[in-house]
């Protein structure tokens, strides 16, 4: 059974609805909803999106060898997939290591193992808002781009013209 159509869509959401959430201006958030509610969404957000992204790059694995005579479009959809799917990783370890270095364990722990220190500084970094959003933009080309490339294989390049132009750029 092909259940990839089913797991693809709830990572999209997730992503899409994240990346929305950071292009908000912070300061206005802060007037309707407390900044800590919008940081643990954000990581709620990712995490779903990350786990659903990787159920959704195992289940197209399996099916990928159905899609033989279309094997270049699928490779490409994968690639952008595997990205999208890195991406939004990226900054959920940006959100999980914020999350942690407020934890009084870490300090003990970074402490004993140096290297933790680094790891916490690489976390501020991709954790600074334009980083975040650049990233968030990315992923969101990236996510589109898999997507029309998803419509191409199951659809055809035809589908509508979004896909047709995406399609266009690849082949």
């Amino acid at each position: 059974m092909n259940v990839h159509p089913l797991l693809v869509h709830f990572p999209v959401a997730m992503f899409t609805v994240f990346a929305l959430l950071e292009f908000l201006p912070e300061k206005k958030i802060a007037k309707y909803i407390d900044i800590n509610i919008k940081y643990h969404i954000g990581l709620f957000l990712l995490v779903v999106g990350v786990v659903g992204a990787s159920a959704a790059l195992a289940s197209g694995e399996a099916i990928e060898d159905t899609f033989r005579a279309v094997n270049n479009i699928v490779e490409v959809h994968s690639a952008f997939a595997t990205a999208t799917t890195w991406i939004f990783g990226i900054l959920l370890f940006a959100y999980i290591f914020k999350y942690i270095a407020r934890q009084p364990f870490w300090i003990n722990l970074q402490k004993q193992f140096s290297f933790l220190l680094f790891v916490q500084k690489l976390a501020n970094i991709l954790f600074q808002r334009q980083i975040r959003l650049l990233l968030a933009i990315i992923g969101l080309i990236s996510i589109s781009i898999t997507g029309a490339l998803g419509g191409a294989i199951a659809y055809g390049p035809e589908i509508d013209p979004f896909v047709s132009f995406i399609y266009s750029l690849f082949f």
